[in-house]
């Protein structure tokens, strides 16, 4: 099955479908295209294998946190700061979006272990 088929099924009955569906189609694709190449490279393949069922569910987590963080993801951290009249002032990192979700990530430890998510060793 093609990811775009598989993304339409998958995000049928997502918590995130409303926001999916509300991307444009070219939006939608991009992120499909570039979480596949996330996917993989986590993986060490050049493409992730549509009959994995691990891996093409990653892609379409790593695809809407990609649609919804993208933005956040290239920019290493978050500065902020605060001033206190006469007193001082100072500044601090925040955490920085991490680059794969949270969710796919638990997808790509199923398919590096065969597809039940037990650690092995």
């Amino acid at each position: 099955m093609n990811i775009d088929t598989y993304a339409a099924e998958y995000f049928a009955i997502h918590l995130e479908c409303n926001f999916w569906d509300g991307l444009d189609l070219a939006t939608r694709q991009a992120c499909l295209k570039m979480a596949a190449a996330d996917i993989a490279g986590r993986l060490g393949r050049s493409e992730p294998d549509p009959d994995s069922i691990p891996q093409m569910n990653a892609v379409c987590e790593q695809a809407v946190f990609l649609a919804r963080y993208n933005t956040r993801i290239n920019q290493p951290f978050d500065v902020e700061s605060e001033e206190l009249n006469s007193v001082g002032r100072r500044s601090f990192r925040t955490h920085a979006v991490p680059e794969i979700s949270r969710r796919a990530l638990m997808f790509i430890r199923q398919a590096a272990n065969g597809g039940n998510g037990i650690a092995r060793g």
